[in-house]
């Protein structure tokens, strides 16, 4: 099997980063857009351990729940996600459900 048997020829090509393909270059083909961390208290925040995890389940799960969504709308959920889980210590009691997820998104004025 080669790589090209494992996606479709009509899939897009997207550049690689190189150093004969450059960031700013990037840039010119589509725009770079930033989202910033919510505002938390540094004292609130308990454990960094598992968010990025947490962040990237729950961008995955907003996706698949919700295909007719903006990237910036699962990324917003994602957001939520992992700073519920920071402020949480250990990775099981930092998994947040639904309920805990709408609450953050309360709290810090997330759009829904």
């Amino acid at each position: 099997m080669r790589p090209s048997d494992l996606a479709p020829a009509t899939a897009p090509a997207l550049p690689l980063v190189t150093p004969d393909f450059p960031a700013q270059q990037l840039q010119s083909l589509c725009p770079i857009r930033t989202l910033p961390a919510l505002p938390i208290p540094r004292e609130r925040v308990l454990d960094t351990n598992g968010a990025g995890d947490v962040f990237h389940g729950a961008y995955v799960y907003s996706y698949l729940s919700n295909p007719g969504k903006s990237w910036h709308d699962h990324f917003d959920f994602a957001r939520a996600a992992s700073t519920y889980k920071i402020q949480r210590l250990g990775n099981e009691a930092g998994l947040p459900t639904l309920s805990d997820i709408e609450a953050v998104r309360q709290e810090f004025g997330v759009r829904v």
